[in-house]
């Protein structure tokens, strides 16, 4: 069980890690759930909808990223400056977010 905790949460990890690098390539134009969803299934990575709304907003609380529209049917997301920077590699990846860089 213990080992399926951690699959999972690295999982989780990797996803956001790999959502990040999405917003950065669509950067500066705003990316809908929907283009990061099927660029993630183009790279091999499956996520539903509510898992995509999950790590984004985690990702909002870190302040990486910035969600547009949220009480509308579709949400559009962009990195924030300081997302960029964790992107870039000038600043270090939280705590919950895969290592973009080692």
């Amino acid at each position: 069980m213990l080992q399926n905790i951690n699959l999972q949460k690295a999982r989780r990890e990797g996803m956001r890690a790999n959502i990040l690098l999405v917003l950065y390539t669509s950067h500066p134009l705003l990316a809908t759930e929907q283009t990061i969803a099927l660029t993630l299934k183009e790279a091999g990575e499956s996520i539903d909808g509510q898992e995509l709304r999950r790590e984004l907003d985690y990702l909002e609380e870190k302040e990486l990223v910035r969600i547009h529209e949220k009480d509308t049917v579709v949400w559009k997301s962009e990195l924030t400056g300081y997302g960029i920077d964790v992107v870039e590699g000038a600043k270090n990846t939280p705590p919950g977010i895969a290592q973009l860089f080692r």
